[in-house]
């Protein structure tokens, strides 16, 4: 029964931990990928948080496996699948967090290349502002929505400003130089930042981000089925045991009542 007991509290607090892992990996993908302050440090408590969680879920599953309990037995594929699956969720999660800091926010990361960029082509006269107002807004709808629309859209005021750029012969060649290539690393940065939004998938339904929820998902309903036999294996025990001291004391009881039964029959005689 100690066994018994002890298998039902270990795993429960696996799967303790495996819940509160999964709800700061969901907070960080929901807040810390639009704070500044995420950006600035490259800290955020709430990640720390999950990462920490992580720790103790990944030490927890392999003290289950290295224990001398014969318990353990009983849970070995679960935990073997379980190990895996928190292995790609590990893997997954640290390819998102990379994807998030490179592609940045407002002065951060690619976004503040290409927010520099614009700031030295508004700086110019020989820049329409028109065409520039309307690429930054399709810019920002995209990185809104991420409509393929807005992409094109962007691409093609930028392809706009570079071909009155070309054609006015008022500019000096270096000037047009120096405002072509500025345009030049807006657009790389542009499609950098567009490339990081495909690997990550935030409005698709493939990429790291639907990856993560697929996985978070898998390791919940995993874990939850594992506590739940822990559990069912503590209860039946506890029901056996109650049954074993209900049928002790009846045949106790019955005895008592033989005895009496037979000593009376004595006494008459």
């Amino acid at each position: 029964m100690e066994d018994t007991d002890r298998a039902a509290s270990t795993i429960n607090q696996l799967y303790a931990y495996t819940l509160n892992m999964a709800h700061y990996g969901e907070q960080f993908l929901a807040y810390e990928t639009t704070n500044e302050h995420f950006f600035k440090t490259g800290s955020s408590d709430i990640l720390n948080q999950q990462f920490s969680y992580l720790k103790k879920v990944k030490k927890l599953s392999t003290d289950i496996q290295s224990s001398k309990g014969k318990w353990k037995h009983s849970y070995q594929t679960e935990l073997v699948q379980f190990d895996q699956l928190i292995a790609t969720y590990e893997r997954t999660y640290t390819e998102i967090i990379k994807s998030i800091k490179y592609k940045g926010f407002m002065d951060y990361g690619l976004l503040g290349h290409m927010k520099e960029q614009i700031n030295y082509l508004e700086e110019s006269s020989y820049i329409n502002k028109e065409y520039l107002l309307l690429m930054q807004h399709q810019e920002k709808e995209y990185l809104i929505r991420g409509n393929k629309e807005h992409l094109y859209n962007t691409r093609s005021y930028a392809a706009r400003i570079k071909r009155e750029l070309n054609q006015n012969p008022n500019i000096s060649m270096g000037e047009k130089i120096r405002l072509t290539e500025h345009l030049r690393r807006y657009n790389s940065a542009f499609l950098q930042v567009v490339e990081e939004d495909l690997k990550v998938g935030y409005k698709m339904n493939k990429g790291l981000v639907p990856r993560i929820q697929q996985l978070t998902k898998d390791i919940g309903h995993l874990v939850t089925a594992i506590n739940e036999q822990a559990k069912s294996k503590k209860n039946d025990l506890y029901d056996k045991a109650r049954v074993g001291v209900v049928t002790a004391t009846t045949i106790s009881v019955i005895l008592l009542l033989i005895l009496s039964v037979s000593f009376n029959i004595i006494l008459k005689r």
